[in-house]
């Protein structure tokens, strides 16, 4: 950190108000949750592409942890979530295969009351979205499981192994979603 932004050196007038300056960050580290080097080093490296050679609270440098987590583990951010659920559920709701919709975006779709969520003004949609959303982040950064999407009645597997109304056999469907879990 003292390389990356300056400010951490002009923060401290003594080696004591640095050791407990540390002392306060890992203590913010063990109550966040954050034990994960590799999440920590992704939080530096989000740190080296800020501008500007002030130092950022520990609060802010555990959002920037928890933001390259989300993002290597490809959650959209919450403005392409809340489009991606829109477009998706435009028409009626009961003709849909969840199983298509983004896995994080069915997380908050599953939190949300959608027959009430439909018919409100879209300001008051992303609201509701947006609390949702912090809820599935939350969930996903603490490892929490998220919901599984059912697969309507007629994609269903069927005895032979094949699937009803797809054209892939379940072996390259797995193939996919494991694909998707590496991307």
């Amino acid at each position: 950190m003292r390389g990356i932004k300056p400010g951490w050196r002009a923060a401290f007038q003594t080696t004591t108000d640095e050791g407990e300056a540390k002392r306060q960050w890992l203590e913010a580290f063990r109550e966040s949750g954050l034990s994960d080097w590799a999440v920590i080093e992704g939080g530096l490296s989000k740190l080296r592409q800020m501008p500007g050679p002030y130092l950022p609270s520990v609060g802010d440098f555990i959002s920037y942890c928890n933001q390259w987590k989300l993002e290597r583990l490809g959650m959209p951010n919450e403005r392409d979530a809340f489009y991606m659920m829109q477009d998706f559920m435009a028409p009626r709701i009961q003709d849909r295969d969840f199983s298509k919709l983004d896995r994080y975006v069915y997380a908050a779709f599953k939190r949300i009351d959608w027959p009430t969520f439909r018919e409100q003004h879209t300001d008051r949609q992303q609201r509701e979205f947006s609390s949702a959303w912090k809820r599935v982040m939350s969930d996903v950064i603490a490892g929490k499981p998220l919901p599984v999407a059912e697969v309507p009645e007629a994609r269903r597997i069927a005895p032979s192994g094949a699937v009803h109304g797809a054209k892939t056999n379940v072996a390259e469907q797995t193939l996919d979603t494991l694909k998707t879990l590496f991307d």
